[in-house]
């Protein structure tokens, strides 16, 4: 037995001394430190599976480096913790790009066909490459223009026909998120997918739910089919469902432009029909991963206090107006205009919730950034939103508290700052990821949520219910452990839900009937910090 344990020992002490060695002979001076590498390899798994999101944190606390090296089991990654560096990698879009990752995911993810995963891993970071065209593609549709108000509009009049259904019911108990999640996803895509929108089935909405939890093992290959069975049957039911929608020409019956564009883009690089049907699964998901959390926490912090509340229900008013039969009218161009504390507790959760995932990109060739650091080809670069969004430089000493007002500049007119001098970096605020791969859908979220969002404060009053015994109310909520990687989701989901009661409100609001609508005015281009040109001001 002794002599095991000594064999034991031994092997484990010239395996460490192998793989030191491994990594001190293909380590270039020129690279970033290299950090965590008490056990060669496997010490950053063990940091991130023990501390999770908290991890990049932790790592710039203790290190208080601009960038750094993680050496994994087959590949290194870069991790960027400092925003010049981050405005560095954001210039380089074909050297550190992320259409090579983008290609082998969506393959994935999607369960393509050797077709379309050809086109897509064909020429990626090239002009011409599937992705760049893609994106270049749909953009149009998605800006503020008419394409974004056709798609808003059908948005907006879901959530109208949705929350007066509601207020005729009378005071409802319900859980918050799960709630909130159905509202949204049905009304995100009636705008998408137009009157024939897929997810009216409740089959279909099901579906979502299965698959959504067990996205990992598609995107990373842990073979779905045999390790997340219910997930892969959801896919494929999904997949079958939206090739229906579009055999049968659904999608003429009020669609959106960004259907269209999609739709064409595919037939033009020659994707089967199939897979575009299956690329419609990726697209529902950037539609409603992030704004349903954002709604979600939303509505949470603002109706579990009562001065938030108070405070954007006076600024909404004046966004309100009735017009000569009695409807009720949400202007957005007055909730642009009035609405300061609403739009600055919408970008706070942004900040403090949007730390679920970190922004990786894939070294198509020897790069030296910032003419200091060399970035070997076939690694990755990371970029944590956490490490940025918790910045006490760029966010203050109060980092890690949750400010509602900290996008409000702090002067008697509680107006947004348009003094480039008061603004912060924006690569500080990464919830729209930034550089070439700011997202596209950022202004259909951001009047989506808050017009949903206005309407539930005008007309509702929201109570957290408990049983009895302490358990449940508004200090129930806690955020989830997330390892900080999730796939295409930027924002934190709570813990567990939230039971709450919902009752129509009485009061008339300037004397208008039981009518509601939500008004498109000049652009829909709702001001959120970081996410376009205008910036907000932050303390």
């Amino acid at each position: 037995m002794p002599s095991a344990f000594i064999f034991s020992v031994l092997g484990a002490f010239i395996g460490f001394v192998a793989l030191s060695t491994v990594i001190w002979f293909t380590h270039d001076p020129k690279e970033p430190p290299i950090v965590l590498n008490s056990i060669p390899f496997f010490s950053p798994i063990i940091e991130i599976l023990t501390k999770q999101w908290k991890f990049f944190l932790s790592l710039r606390n203790e290190t208080r480096l601009s960038i750094c090296t993680l050496r994994l089991p087959f590949t290194r990654l870069y991790l960027i913790m400092d925003t010049a560096l981050i405005n560095s990698v954001d210039r380089q879009i074909k050297t550190i790009s992320f259409s090579p990752i983008e290609a082998n995911a969506t393959a994935g993810f999607l369960g393509t066909t050797e077709i379309t995963n050809k086109i897509m891993r064909h020429n990626p970071t090239a002009d011409d490459g599937h992705f760049k065209t893609f994106h270049k593609a749909i953009r149009p549709t998605l800006a503020p223009g008419s394409g974004l108000d056709g798609m808003l509009q059908s948005t907006f009049r879901a959530m109208e026909s949705y929350l007066g259904q509601q207020s005729h019911i009378g005071s409802v108990e319900f859980d918050l998120f799960r709630w909130v999640q159905h509202q949204i996803i049905l009304a995100t895509t009636s705008g998408e997918y137009g009157r024939k929108n897929p997810f009216l089935d409740p089959e279909v909405e099901q579906a979502w739910y299965d698959f959504i939890p067990s996205i990992h093992y598609f995107a990373l290959g842990l073979f779905p089919k045999l390790l997340a069975k219910k997930s892969y049957a959801a896919r494929e039911f999904l997949s079958k469902t939206f090739e229906n929608y579009f055999e049968h020409q659904h999608h003429l019956d009020g669609a959106s432009a960004s259907v269209f564009a999609r739709t064409n883009h595919g037939i033009t690089t020659g994707l089967p029909a199939s897979d575009r049907a299956r690329g419609e699964i990726g697209f529902s998901m950037s539609l409603v991963n992030n704004t349903v959390p954002s709604t979600f926490w939303l509505i949470y912090h603002i109706f579990s206090d009562p001065a938030i509340l108070e405070e954007c229900r006076q600024e909404l008013h004046m966004a309100v107006r009735v017009d000569d039969k009695g409807t009720r009218i949400i202007d957005l161009a007055d909730l642009k205009a009035h609405c300061t504390v609403l739009i600055s507790t919408l970008n706070e959760i942004y900040r403090y919730y949007g730390v679920a995932t970190t922004l990786v990109r894939q070294v198509t060739e020897d790069h030296m950034l910032d003419g200091t650091y060399l970035l070997t080809k076939g690694s990755y670069v990371a970029m944590p939103t956490s490490v940025q969004h918790y910045s006490r430089e760029i966010w203050g000493s109060d980092v890690e508290k949750f400010k509602h007002k900290r996008f409000v500049h702090e002067r008697a007119t509680g107006k947004i700052s348009s003094d480039p001098s008061k603004r912060h970096d924006p690569a500080g605020f990464r919830v729209f990821g930034g550089g070439a791969l700011l997202c596209p859908g950022r202004h259909f979220a951001n009047n989506a949520i808050l017009s949903f969002a206005a309407m539930v404060i005008l007309r509702f009053d929201i109570r957290a219910v408990s049983d009895g015994n302490n358990r449940g109310g508004w200090d129930s909520v806690n955020a989830e452990n997330s390892f900080g990687l999730n796939i295409a989701r930027m924002l934190l989901h709570p813990e567990k839900d939230l039971r709450v009661r919902m009752t129509p409100l009485t009061e008339s609001i300037k004397g208008g009937g039981s009518l509601w609508q939500i008004q498109l005015a000049g652009s829909a281009d709702i001001p959120v910090a970081f996410s376009d040109t205008t910036v907000l001001q932050t303390k």
